[in-house]
């Protein structure tokens, strides 16, 4: 029939998501869609597929995502959250007072200030405590 077609591309379709957004998200309704594929070869009514499809996807979820949670693949940073910690070279000194401060982290420029509102003259290096908004918030090393 027409239907399990139907069903398999709606299958590789939600497992390429899967893959694409990495976040356990697409992965029951593939399994939904793939128990509607294999049940479309012996049942030829829609609605029942459909239905298939909904009551596997929705067991699936409830019964695997306790377990997913648990898994932890990595604490990693990402973004902003990554750079703290970072250290970087002063290329402008930086004086709060005067507005004034930028630091190299690499190769792109980022506007800084001082943590301990303490002077830094340009070539010292720093580590980033935090980052409000673009700005670094730095100390020296």
């Amino acid at each position: 029939m027409f239907s399990e077609w139907i069903w398999l591309g709606i299958t590789i379709l939600f497992i390429i998501l899967e893959v694409a957004v990495t976040s356990f998200l697409f992965i029951w309704f593939a399994i939904g869609a793939l128990a509607a594929f294999l049940f479309s070869f012996f049942i030829d009514n829609m609605w029942i597929q459909i239905t298939i499809f909904v009551v596997v996807s929705t067991v699936a979820i409830f019964v695997t995502k306790p377990y997913v949670k648990k898994l932890k693949v990595g604490n990693v940073k990402t973004n902003v959250e990554g750079l703290t910690g970072q250290e970087c070279l002063v290329i402008e000194t930086i004086d709060n007072s005067l507005d004034l401060g930028r630091v190299k982290l690499r190769d792109v420029d980022w506007r800084a200030v001082s943590i301990r509102d303490e002077i830094i003259e340009s070539g010292v290096r720093v580590v980033i405590e935090e980052v409000e908004g673009n700005v670094l918030k730095v100390r020296k090393k």
